[in-house]
């Protein structure tokens, strides 16, 4: 039973909370509340909810259309979040460290902060409508099989995937990519990044067991590319002219190489411990820091014409090398 008093100012007060003070208030009749099927009060527009490490088993927001805040909801016991009417989140969105199986964001078009949904344990990620997000996407940890990004088109911040149970990865109508994206520790055998033109950090990919790649209509990495410890015979690179980083392809099991449009590589370039037999540098031009090419026991010639290289090359010795800068000789070529 709420005790409702209206005092000689015309001011409404439940349980001794003046309804009409916005932010802090709201959240007070929150947690008043909470305990009422754990619902949201019948407010079109919530400043924000924190109801961190309460013990929750479920929650809806029944009426709400907009929420200017963000959703603090992590560290509970939640196995269900229902987003209802919910169209907008100007804020952070963190169900991280609940028992969640299935998200779903519903009528959700647009989160303004991050999606923090790790460690739980997720089979199902619905996006629903979502186009944008203004933060990033923290899967990691769950029980994934599978994800379709569907319609969201922009992500400003990382895609966290890592240490799932991931055989399938379907990128939707992703175009731009404003961090990483971070998918090692799966079982991923084949990745295609579709539409995806724009990704301003890396692509970690490794541990995996990847046997096919394609870099589809991306033109730049302006961070790293991490392909390393998979089971890549072949690797199109398609329309890729820059990374900005490292290129590990180490630990794979190349057979050829081309580097095709690629003309710049920012740092290190790691391609041991495959089975190359011939690497064409197609149309690279500079190397910003060495290249590691050993332990490719069928690898006869190496043509470094028309490459810069900052740093040395590390190659096994009987390798008929030409055109190639300094050679390593520090004991790091035993990788």
């Amino acid at each position: 039973m709420q005790d409702v008093h209206v005092n000689s100012s015309g001011r409404v007060f439940i349980n001794g909370v003046d309804i009409l003070q916005l932010e802090e208030q709201q959240r007070q009749i929150i947690y008043l509340l909470r305990d009422l099927n754990n619902t949201v009060p019948d407010l079109e527009f919530l400043q924000g909810v924190d109801l961190a490490g309460r013990g929750l088993e479920s929650f809806t927001f029944r009426f709400s259309r907009a929420i200017r805040g963000d959703v603090n909801l992590q560290h509970n016991l939640l196995t269900a979040v229902h987003f209802g009417h919910v169209t907008k989140i100007v804020g952070d969105v963190n169900l991280n460290h609940n028992d969640l199986a299935v998200v779903d964001f519903a009528h959700i078009t647009r989160v303004d902060g991050a999606i923090n949904l790790s460690n739980n344990e997720l089979t199902l990620i619905d996006f629903g409508h979502l186009t944008r997000v203004e933060g990033g996407i923290n899967a990691r940890g769950n029980d994934l099989g599978s994800i379709d990004f569907r319609t969201i088109a922009r992500v400003d911040g990382d895609i966290t995937l890592m240490e799932n149970e991931l055989t399938s990865i379907h990128l939707g109508d992703l175009a731009v990519l404003g961090g990483s994206l971070e998918v090692m520790s799966n079982f991923v055998s084949t990745v295609s990044l579709h539409q995806l033109t724009t990704v301003g950090n890396d692509i970690n990919f490794y541990n995996n067991g990847l046997t096919s790649v394609h870099f589809g209509q991306l033109a730049a990495v302006e961070g790293d590319i991490y392909l390393h410890t998979n089971s890549l015979v072949n690797i199109p690179f398609g329309n890729v002219t820059k990374v900005g980083g490292y290129m590990n392809l180490s630990r794979n099991k190349l057979t050829s190489l081309s580097f095709e449009s690629i003309a710049t590589v920012g740092n290190d370039l790691l391609l041991y411990r495959n089975a190359l037999t011939s690497i064409d540098f197609g149309q690279l031009t500079h190397v910003g820091g060495s290249i590691w090419v050993q332990l490719n026991p069928n690898l006869a010639t190496l043509d470094c014409t028309g490459v810069t290289i900052q740093g040395c090359v590390c190659v096994d010795s009987g390798v008929a090398v030409t055109n190639c800068s300094s050679l390593c000789t520090d004991s790091a070529c035993n990788q």
